[in-house]
């Protein structure tokens, strides 16, 4: 791959007009919930008789609009899915028509179990990193984005957040930006600035600074699988895990005043299996490009 190319203004937008393709999906999808809500409480509006009134009435419909958040990102998320694969198709074609496209063996199907046991490690490590600091918990702007997303429905949300949305965001960073960027930037430099996209992508510094660690793991896995289903595996079981642990109170006990020294095993613990995993991975994950 040339790395010696020049970037443009078009480079520039072709990186990064996947994620604004996405955000566009979902602003529209949110500005029709909020005329779906202002509808709802039309009535509403008739009684207003003074500011504190009108204050009421849009606080009613915000939290309309917070109360579905969730639903909206699902929806922008099967949405946007089609246009990214378009987008990779589009990129696939276009390669062709300049050099060859590298093609790879595929890794066995086993060797994804290491996949599996790093997102649940790397989960772990970095919540209870996290919660550690202090972080978690002072910022309001991750309570509000947890407390929107973790309260729906169980199933939904396993659907949503661990199947849905990692295959989006998967194909816009991974499979489309991080790919885009390689053609002008080696992969130190690549991977950095692309989980720095992906960072703030959150909206947050708590998730941020977490999704800078996984956009790094995640593209060292995509390198590795030459696959992005391995990236998606890891970003899924992630995901999983938070859910159940938001729903279902998974290892609530280490959280807790009393469960400091838990907290610290398991995160210790967590990182040896983080970091034995990764050795495998680079020990016995081969994907040799076919000549």
């Amino acid at each position: 791959m040339n790395t010696q190319k020049r970037m443009t203004l078009a480079d520039m937008w072709r990186i990064i007009y996947p994620l604004v393709t996405y955000n566009a999906i979902t602003f529209f999808l949110t500005f029709l919930a909020s005329m779906l809500a202002m509808a709802a409480t039309a009535r509403g509006y008739a009684e207003i008789t003074d500011i504190e009134d009108y204050t009421a009435f849009l606080q009613d419909g915000l939290q309309l609009i917070t109360a579905h958040v969730y639903e909206i990102q699902m929806a922008a998320a099967v949405i946007t899915i089609p246009l990214l694969l378009l987008y990779r198709r589009m990129d696939r074609e276009r390669l062709a028509g300049t050099e060859p496209v590298p093609t790879y063996e595929p890794v066995s199907p086993f060797l994804y179990v290491f996949v599996i046991v790093a997102g649940l490690a790397a989960s772990l490590i970095g919540n209870n990193i996290l919660f550690l600091s202090g972080l978690m918990q002072s910022s309001e702007a991750y309570v509000e984005t947890t407390e929107a997303l973790i309260k729906g429905n169980f199933i939904l949300e396993l659907i949503g957040l661990g199947i849905l949305i990692p295959i989006c965001e998967e194909l816009i960073f991974r499979g489309l930006m991080y790919s885009r960027i390689r053609e002008f930037l080696p992969v130190t430099y690549a991977a950095v600035l692309c989980s720095v996209c992906f960072a703030f992508s959150h909206g947050n510094i708590v998730q941020g600074l977490f999704a800078f660690f996984l956009g790094l793991l995640m593209i060292y896995l995509l390198e590795r699988y030459h696959s992005l289903w391995a990236p998606i595996l890891f970003h899924a079981t992630s995901n999983i895990l938070a859910v159940v642990q938001g729903e279902k109170g998974l290892l609530d006990a280490m959280y807790q005043e009393n469960g400091t020294v838990l907290l610290i095993i398991v995160s210790v613990v967590s990182l040896a299996v983080l970091a034995g995993v990764l050795l495998l991975i680079e020990k016995v994950v081969h994907s040799e490009e076919v000549k």
